[in-house]
């Protein structure tokens, strides 16, 4: 595999001044081109903005795009909202062009949480009560949930939309916040019972060799907030202050293990991504979000942080097997 990637052309994409869309950093592409460049000698950075962009990508002809972003509006000013978006890995599907991670299939239920949510119970996976309030409306609380729930946006990543105003314990702070999500992000309000117990991050990483899923958790954990809640918030994200920990072999982190892989292949993942759980009562554990195309900075990023301290993977090697993945 080594050879094959020795002598592929690759090139890594991401975008720029879109509107509402989660790419890769500039930092964290660079990154992976010079973790790329030790073994291959052609190696790019692609911004890709347009559909000429994109057109001049396929026209290029690399052997491996490695993802950095999971669709491109045709609207730019809609951003994420745009009904007509492209995804990215549907465009090098009908050009033959291999890609690192997840089908778009995949990519539709990571972006919507709700619809990832409902996947997970479909495979009989646990994850907590919930409902969607949509900007600009109010809906009846079911009687089947009961307070405290957590509000967050329906289809952001990095904590964006999560303070200590997301637990709340009445109708009156479930509405404010929900208004808050969309006068501040203009997005529909995901509501959740809220769930007390630790929370970990899975990294999901398939061998090149035996094709087996590996799953690499660690917990992750704050200090309280003014409310007395520990929680992954957009500032505590924003400033790295969570505090990692590795978990002690035995019978939780293997249930943790188990219980990610499964989540994973539930949402189509295929042969990198995240996975995010809290464990709740009994030690069970609850799905709260997946990220399958997740952060590679080497020092910040979840997934090669659990790759790093759990299974002893270089930065180097993590980003080689993606693409070594990709290829194969």
């Amino acid at each position: 595999m080594q050879n094959l990637l020795s002598t592929a052309r690759i090139e890594i994409i991401r975008s720029s001044a879109l509107k509402g869309l989660n790419t890769m950093s500039r930092k964290s592409a660079e990154a992976i081109s010079n973790a790329l460049s030790t073994e291959c000698k052609n190696v790019s950075i692609a911004v890709i903005n347009s559909m000429e962009d994109l057109i001049e990508l396929a026209n290029r002809a690399p052997n491996l795009v490695f993802l950095g972003i999971k669709y491109l509006p045709v609207h730019p000013e809609l951003g994420k909202w745009d009904p007509e978006k492209i995804w990215i890995t549907d465009f090098l599907d009908n050009h033959g062009i291999a890609y690192t991670g997840s089908s778009s299939d995949a990519h539709k239920l990571e972006e919507d949480k709700t619809l990832a949510k409902q996947k997970i119970l479909d495979a009989g996976l646990n994850t907590s009560p919930f409902y969607v309030i949509k900007q600009g409306h109010t809906k009846s609380i079911p009687t089947k949930m009961t307070y405290p729930f957590f509000v967050k946006p329906t289809n952001r990543g990095g904590g964006l939309g999560i303070d200590e105003k997301s637990v709340v314990h009445n109708e009156f702070q479930l509405l404010k916040k929900v208004d808050a999500l969309a006068d501040e992000l203009q997005v529909d309000a995901l509501v959740e019972e809220y769930l007390v117990g630790k929370e970990y991050s899975v990294a999901i990483l398939r061998s090149p060799e035996s094709g087996k899923l590996n799953a690499f958790p660690i917990e992750l954990s704050s200090s309280k907030d003014s409310k007395g809640n520990s929680m992954l918030s957009n500032n505590v994200k924003s400033s790295d202050t969570e505090n990692i920990t590795e978990l002690v072999p035995g019978k939780t982190k293997d249930k943790i293990c188990k219980f990610a892989i499964d989540s994973f292949s539930a949402l189509g993942g295929t042969s990198y991504g995240r996975i995010d759980i809290r464990c709740c009562g009994d030690a069970e554990p609850y799905f709260l979000e997946a990220n399958l195309i997740p952060g590679l900075l080497e020092k910040t990023g979840y997934f090669p942080q659990a790759c790093s301290k759990v299974a002893n993977i270089s930065y180097e090697e993590m980003i080689k097997t993606i693409a070594m993945l990709g290829l194969n």
